[in-house]
């Protein structure tokens, strides 16, 4: 999407869902990615944000707030038994 790589994108409901590694912490890289959150923003991209450990720990929680902001933001939301 323009300079940028997205790890996960619905064009549908203008949602990226980033996993992030340790490297994502680091201070250089939290300025980085909060630019280009910003410039999804800018073009209507929400970005979901999920650390790599959380995601491990939590993967239903994780998969619950990423069904829910899906079904807010799609135009044509799925039922959860056709997802």
């Amino acid at each position: 999407m323009g300079p940028y790589v997205l790890d996960f994108f619905c064009e549908a409901a203008m949602l990226n869902i980033e996993l992030d590694g340790d490297q994502h912490d680091d201070p250089v890289n939290r300025k980085r990615d909060q630019r280009r959150d910003a410039w999804l923003a800018s073009r209507g991209i929400e970005v979901l944000r999920f650390w790599n450990g959380r995601l491990r720990r939590e993967k239903e929680v994780v998969r619950q707030v990423i069904w829910e902001t899906l079904q807010e933001r799609a135009s044509d939301p799925l039922r959860e038994e056709d997802g």
